[in-house]
């Protein structure tokens, strides 16, 4: 499918508009205020938790489906998990085709299933 013009313009400099979502090879060229000040507060939330776990607190990791077409959320977590000194943090990774794929490092736990079907079989396994 190809778009075709009329294409929707900004009301007050007449550009071109785009969704407000990362697209292939866009890198940090559209990094605007609202997503520096939401890279701060994910920062600042990244460096709490890790001072958490440095006073004994322990950290879990779930990702849920989770791809390898846009790796963002998969990058992240994959990230903060390597961070956490070891012991600290449990990495879990829900995902019916690549649960065992890392981009950074493995999951401490790698489960090959679908998402709602895993959480189900956790809960039922787990005495509250």
């Amino acid at each position: 499918m190809k778009a075709s013009p009329p294409f929707p313009t900004c009301p007050k400099c007449h550009g071109t508009l785009r969704p407000n979502i990362y697209l292939f090879g866009d890198g940090n060229r559209f990094l605007d205020a609202g997503t520096a000040k939401d890279n701060a507060a994910y920062n600042a939330w990244v460096e709490y938790v890790l001072s958490q776990l440095s006073v004994g607190k322990k950290l879990v990791l779930l990702e849920v489906g989770c791809g390898l077409r846009v790796p963002n959320i998969r990058r992240r977590l994959e990230e903060l998990h390597s961070k956490c000194p070891p012991g600290t943090s449990t990495f879990i990774r829900i995902n019916p085709d690549y649960p065992d794929n890392p981009l950074l490092c493995n999951p401490t736990i790698a489960i090959r299933d679908h998402g709602l079907a895993a959480l189900r079989s956790i809960n039922d396994k787990c005495s509250f």
